[in-house]
């Protein structure tokens, strides 16, 4: 009696391993800040320099929306960037009537944003919900 429990709950464990292992893998926020560092290491800078680039003012956070949302909307101006390694300032400054200094001082956010919502960030791109709403109130 007791080797058939035993039986029992031995093949109750494997079917438990059996499913956790056939189950996709659903990715952490930090490994997908890992993944977001190495995307973002070619330039220059860190997930966790962001935050002293991060735009503060509602409008600055606008005029930052509205460059991302021309650089996700330009296949162009995005290959470049993804070839350069380096934001295309004076085209996206043509292209989204940001002002250059702008652009210039929010380099790494707009980067940064770019690339979370344009890949496969699921819990990063999350945190761009604000972002998000300015790019949808800029028509974009």
């Amino acid at each position: 009696h007791f080797a058939v429990d035993a039986d029992a709950a031995d093949s109750e464990v494997q079917l438990a391993v059996v499913e956790r292992i056939s189950e996709p893998h659903t990715e952490t926020a930090e490994e997908e800040i890992e993944r977001a560092n190495v995307l973002f290491r070619p330039y220059g800078f860190s997930f966790y320099d962001l935050n002293r680039t991060s735009p503060r003012a509602d409008k600055t956070r606008r005029a930052c929306a509205s460059a991302v949302a021309s650089l996700l909307g330009s296949p162009i101006l995005m290959d470049t960037m993804r070839q350069t390694r380096a934001l295309p300032v004076k085209a996206l400054t043509e292209h989204s009537r940001v002002p250059r200094r702008l652009i210039e001082r929010h380099r790494s956010y707009i980067i940064a944003a770019a690339l979370l919502l344009d890949g496969d960030f699921p819990i990063l791109s999350e945190y761009l919900h604000t972002l998000r709403k300015e790019m949808a109130q800029c028509g974009q």
